[in-house]
């Protein structure tokens, strides 16, 4: 009886430690964001693949190809990273943070900078949802206008239609760019 005990309490061990928890939450967007810095640096989206669900893939895709399209890369360099909240269960996470970026466009091949860098401020929320068998980043989208350092722009696009803001979203009444 005392092995069966015991057998049913390392099973339920077992159990517990595969389930997914806020430090896997927060440990997937860690990781999301490094695949995703290293991905816009060299301009492979695919080093997203495994932190990356299919929708915010594409997106992530087209972002990194308008980059390579202009002979660009973008240099990104996460400064400051606050969980500020993060709830979940097995169906799925959200998880918010306070996010501080760096950075700079360069050129494909000479490395030389393209337009002024900038530092930005932004909060942000990840949801996070089981596909095809494992956690990935299923969507993210800014919880309020970005900060943007830098006043010019090489894109012709808002940058909030390119994050997740509705095209209707007001620019910062401070009249900065979002």
């Amino acid at each position: 009886m005392k092995i069966a005990r015991w057998a049913l309490w390392a099973a339920l061990a077992l159990l517990g430690c595969q389930r997914f928890g806020e430090k896997d939450a927060v440990a997937l967007v860690m990781r999301y964001n490094a695949q995703n810095c290293q991905a816009y640096r060299t301009g492979d989206a695919r080093l997203t693949e495994e932190t990356t669900g299919l929708e915010e893939g594409k997106r992530l895709l087209g972002l990194i190809g308008v980059r390579l399209d202009s002979g660009l890369v973008l240099d990104a360099e996460l400064k400051e990273f606050e969980v500020l909240r993060a709830e979940g269960d097995e169906s799925g996470w959200e998880v918010d943070t306070r996010e501080k970026w760096h950075w700079a466009e360069r050129r494909i091949g000479s490395g030389a900078q393209v337009g002024a860098d900038s530092d930005d401020s932004y909060l942000m929320r990840y949801r996070l949802g089981r596909e095809n068998g494992r956690w990935v980043v299923l969507r993210t989208q800014f919880v309020e206008a970005p900060q943007v350092g830098r006043k010019d722009s090489l894109w012709t696009a808002p940058a909030r239609d390119m994050h997740g803001l509705p095209a209707k979203h007001s620019p910062p009444a401070d009249g900065g760019q979002p």
